[in-house]
């Protein structure tokens, strides 16, 4: 399966406002700490404004900010599954073996 993300993008963010998905391909593929971090936050901020109604297209339960903390947690300590796989068969193909 191959998979197009590249989690070398050195590209900085620069006080852009992102929407959530934005901030949630931020989170998967930028290359500086400080970059993951500014997406983290604007994906809190987008989640606020879920909550406090200021983002009349949708809605979020409680449920969905589990699920996203949850997922959250395993991306930054390794072991989300589908970033784990991703990571590797990037390396991988970035080595010439896949």
């Amino acid at each position: 399966m191959a998979n197009n993300v590249d989690y070398t993008d050195p590209e900085h963010y620069s006080n852009d406002d992102l929407s959530f998905e934005q901030a949630l391909k931020g989170v998967e593929t930028k290359m500086y700490g400080k970059d993951v971090r500014y997406a983290i936050i604007q994906m809190a901020r987008r989640i606020i404004d879920k909550i406090d109604g200021d983002d009349e297209d949708s809605v979020v339960t409680s449920d969905d900010l589990k699920e996203l903390e949850e997922r959250i947690n395993r991306i930054v300590i390794g072991t989300d599954e589908v970033t784990v796989r991703t990571v590797v068969e990037k390396i991988l193909e970035e080595k010439g073996i896949v």
